[in-house]
């Protein structure tokens, strides 16, 4: 789906309504925060503001349609914070968590400066996205009909990175600060944003957090798995006769081995970059519950 969500264990329970109180197969709790806008809402600032300005839909022409591969190509060459820009991304519109029907999407901190610099990145400028013509010779380099195509994918990217991070530290506040609370170490990031090199290396930067990547990109029918494991297995020792203990599902789940992709982000110690980003999280911060509410719940 288009949605985010963020879960994990816990030894207490969640305080907040907005963290839901799932119960884990272990006999713990399995605190779960989902926030509404996620992945779509780049599908949106793609859609709407990289368009050709050809008159062509993508349903007409999916030769002509922007990837995702291209626009992060043209985020990239912008750095975080994305000039003091702000991306809240409630398009929606509404949220969960925080709990915002209300809310809804806004670009803020436009100046006549940082729209300049949208259009004067100096990757733009000596880097194109060529399109093979019908003979086989490269077309005049495209360029999205909006030149702050680029700059406002990021800028979603992060409005997204900071929302999910909001949605971490409830979860956090919920569960209690304690040893026994939510305190994860690293995150097990899938699903499709999950392959965007810029925005693994902007969530470990954000959250200051490490990822990890499992290979089973559907971990909700990987873990029902482990669960039927656990009670086949025990079936099987019982039809056997076996006089051996039977296994607690704890044990069968710790048993488990999951794949891992070799890579591992790790939050960046550049300075300047964390500095740029924790500015970031405050503007966004700052403007979305002075639009749409008195505290972040």
């Amino acid at each position: 789906g288009t949605s985010g969500t963020i879960f994990g264990v816990s030894d207490s329970p969640p305080t907040s309504t907005t963290v839901a109180p799932f119960a884990d197969a272990c006999g713990n709790y399995l605190p779960l925060a989902c926030v509404m806008s996620c992945t779509g809402v780049l599908e949106s600032v793609l859609d709407s503001f990289f368009d050709n300005g050809e008159g062509s839909s993508c349903e007409e022409n999916d030769d002509e349609k922007w990837t995702h591969e291209e626009a992060t190509k043209m985020a990239s060459c912008h750095p975080p914070g994305c000039y003091g820009i702000t991306f809240l991304p409630y398009l929606t519109p509404g949220e969960r968590t925080p709990d915002w029907p209300h809310a809804s999407g806004a670009i803020l901190g436009l100046t006549a400066s940082n729209m300049s610099l949208a259009s004067k990145c100096k990757r733009l400028t000596e880097e194109s996205t060529p399109l093979d013509n019908v003979d086989g010779a490269n077309a005049p380099p495209r360029r999205p009909a909006n030149p702050m195509a680029g700059l406002l994918y990021r800028a979603a990217m992060e409005g997204i990175t900071y929302l999910l991070a909001e949605a971490i530290s409830t979860m956090r506040r919920a569960c209690g600060n304690d040893d026994d609370g939510f305190r994860p170490d690293r995150l097990l990031v899938v699903g499709g944003g999950s392959r965007n090199a810029l925005w693994r290396q902007m969530l470990a930067d954000v959250s200051r957090t490490e990822l990890r990547f499992p290979k089973e990109s559907d971990s909700a029918a990987l873990g029902a798995a482990f669960q039927a494991g656990a009670a086949v297995a025990n079936v099987e020792r019982r039809s056997d006769n076996e006089r051996r203990r039977e296994v607690t599902m704890e044990e069968y789940v710790l048993e488990q081995k999951i794949e891992m992709e070799d890579e591992i982000v790790v939050p960046t110690l550049d300075e300047d970059t964390i500095l740029l980003y924790r500015e970031g999280r405050e503007r966004y911060l700052g403007h979305a519950t002075k639009l749409f509410g008195n505290e972040m719940t």
